[in-house]
Parts: structure tokens; C-alpha cells; sequence
């Protein structure tokens, strides 16, 4: 896993902890697609930057020297985690690992450039200052613009980060009377049949009642809730808007609550095909490339041989190292033998 440490960016160790913690964000929020200019901010606050072809996270500013093209090999669209994907710097270079260094020394976007994003869940109970996502029936995600309230789009970005606190504190749970804050830094309300989220108060139109389907558990991650008013009628959305308007709780009252994810980064084994069948012209330069570095293999075989009057048994063989979460070193000879 890439992991942090003041302003070192490494591949030291498998653990999924704090230091492996990255999130990934691009300017004006929203999904990530493969193509996008993204920003890697470490647990420091630190945003990961190239110079050269050195890798670090010194500076919180996002500028030229932070900024990196996110491309999915061979595919594009939408990241989601599991996805292998490249970082590509503002020198052209991607991100590479080896040995444990993290650099960006080349264009190529193979197995040492290969980075598996890995979603950050291990935990999945909702706590009071959790930033979340309510996803309506729709499939849409709440959101704010201003003072509106709406349900228009499928993406988690700003717009839809809400933040969840609590009259309890701690972990949210079935029966809470809790406050949305969004990016706005307004909190959401129903002091009229319309939410919205006009004001910073954490007065009574903005208390909601979260619910499950059995007071008293745990919120967790993927569970269907709904929001009771102030009022006593639950929030719903028709098409894309957001009101409180029945006492009734339905379809159209249910939301599916979503934690906003830190990510790690780890570098992959093998790269994915985005094809079921391989391209021919490819196959048919990969076996041509195969044949010319065979008989150079066994050109420089038949020298070393001849010099240094070894027997093939004793040639020493050499290995690449591949560093990461799932994959181990292989190591070459030793060279002071």
C-alpha cells in the first residue's frame, strides 16, 4: 500500500491504516472518471506532488505540481473501487513503485504503474460528524445548489456530501434526532412542506427523526432509512424534488445512506484486459518483439559463455520486483557472489 509519513510517500507495508489512508478529489467535486485532473491528499492534509521524478506530499496547495491525470488502461468512464488505474504527473511521467520508493520516471502505464483502488470501509456504522450520502428510490442522490434542495444526479461529490451530527453524539442510531449540514455550510430543513437549507440554526426545522426498521440499531452503511420532520411527515422525493409533505412512510420515503470514503492505493500484480479477445495486430508485434529479444538473449548467452567458460546450469537469473499489497519481492542474485 502507498503510505505517508511526514512528507514521504513510500510502499512500505500491507497495513490498511492511517498513514495508507489517500483521498482522491478533483476540483468541482462529482464523480471520477478515468481522464480526470484529480488531487491525492494524504492523512496529513498534504496533497501528494511530483518534482522531477520525485514523489512527496509537502504543500496543501493544489497547483501544477499536484495535479494528476487518473486514466483507466484500456477503459474509460466512471473509477469504482477495485478499478486499477494510473496517476499520470505533470511531466507526463506516471507514478511508479519499486521496491518500496514511489517515483515518476516514465510514461508507461504497466505493472509498476498500476495502482488498485481500494475503498476505505472497514468500518460501516454511521457516527454523528460522518460525512454521508442519501440516495433516493430514484437512484439519485440528494443534493444542495444554493438554497435548494434536490435529488438529480447519480454522483457523490460536494453537492451531495452531507454531513450527519447528532443530539447524542456517537454512533447514529435508529431513532436519533439528527442534523444535516451541507457543503454550504447551511443545514437542511422543513419548515415548510419544501426542504431546503437556508440557514447555519440548529433549531427545531432542522431536526429530522432517522429511522431504520428497528428503533433503537445501529446505522449502518447500505441501510434503508427514512427522515421524519419536525413536523411528523417524512421526507420523499417525486422526480428530483425533496419535500416532507405525508405522514405515511413508503417508497418514496426511503433512502439508502452512504459514508463518504477515504481511499488507498496499492500497486497490482497483473494489469486487466479491457478485451475478451486480444487485438491481432498486438499479438502479432508481441511475437515479433519475442523473437528478436529471444535471439538476443541467446546471443548474449553464447558471450557469456564463451568468457567466462560457465556452464548454463550457472548462469545467474535475474527477477523484477513487484511491490504492493498482495505481492511479494522477487528477489535477483546477489551480486557480491
Amino acid at each position: 500500500m502507498l503510505d505517508v509519513e511526514g512528507t514521504s510517500v513510500q510502499a512500505r507495508w500491507e497495513d490498511r491504516g492511517n498513514w495508507q489512508a489517500i483521498t482522491i478529489d478533483k476540483n468541482g467535486g462529482g464523480a471520477v472518471h478515468s481522464g480526470d485532473t484529480v488531487f491525492l491528499t494524504a492523512h496529513t492534509g498534504m496533497q501528494l506532488d511530483i518534482m522531477g521524478d520525485a514523489v512527496q506530499a509537502r504543500w496543501a496547495d493544489k497547483g501544477s505540481w499536484q495535479a494528476l491525470t487518473v486514466e483507466k488502461p484500456g477503459a474509460e468512464g466512471l473509477i469504482f473501487p477495485g478499478d486499477v488505474v494510473c496517476f499520470k504527473a505533470h511531466t507526463g511521467k506516471n507514478i511508479d513503485v519499486d521496491g518500496g520508493v514511489v517515483r515518476a520516471r516514465w510514461a508507461d502505464c504497466g505493472l509498476w504503474q498500476g495502482m488498485r483502488v481500494e475503498r476505505n470501509d472497514e468500518d460501516t456504522v454511521v457516527r454523528s460528524g460522518d460525512s454521508v450520502y442519501l440516495m433516493a428510490h430514484t437512484g439519485k442522490h440528494i443534493d444542495v445548489e444554493g438554497n435548494s434542495v434536490q435529488a438529480r444526479w447519480t454522483d457523490q461529490g460536494d453537492l451531495q456530501k452531507l454531513t450527519i451530527v447528532s443530539e447524542a453524539g456517537g454512533s447514529i442510531r435508529s431513532g436519533d434526532t439528527i442534523f444535516l449540514t451541507a457543503h454550504t455550510a447551511k443545514l437542511l430543513d422543513a419548515g415548510s412542506e419544501t426542504v431546503q437549507a437556508r440557514y447555519e440554526d440548529f433549531g427545531d426545522w432542522q431536526k429530522f427523526v432517522i429511522q431504520n426498521q428497528n428503533d433503537g440499531d445501529e446505522i449502518h452503511e447500505g441501510d434503508s432509512i427514512s427522515l421524519r420532520a419536525y413536523t411528523g411527515k417524512f421526507v420523499e422525493v417525486e422526480g428530483i424534488t425533496v419535500r416532507a409533505r405525508w405522514f405515511e412512510r413508503g417508497l418514496w420515503q426511503t433512502f439508502t445512506i452512504e459514508k463518504h470514503h477515504e481511499r488507498m492505493l496499492h500497486q497490482i500484480e497483473e494489469l486487466p484486459y479491457s478485451d475478451d479477445e486480444p487485438d491481432m495486430l498486438k499479438v502479432v508485434l508481441a511475437a515479433f518483439v519475442g523473437l528478436i529479444a529471444s535471439a538476443c538473449m541467446v546471443t548474449l548467452a553464447i558471450i557469456v559463455h564463451s568468457r567466462y567458460k560457465q556452464n548454463w546450469d550457472e548462469l545467474p537469473t535475474t527477477g523484477s520486483i513487484y511491490v504492493g499489497n498482495k505481492v511479494h519481492p522477487c528477489m535477483g542474485h546477489d551480486e557480491s557472489e
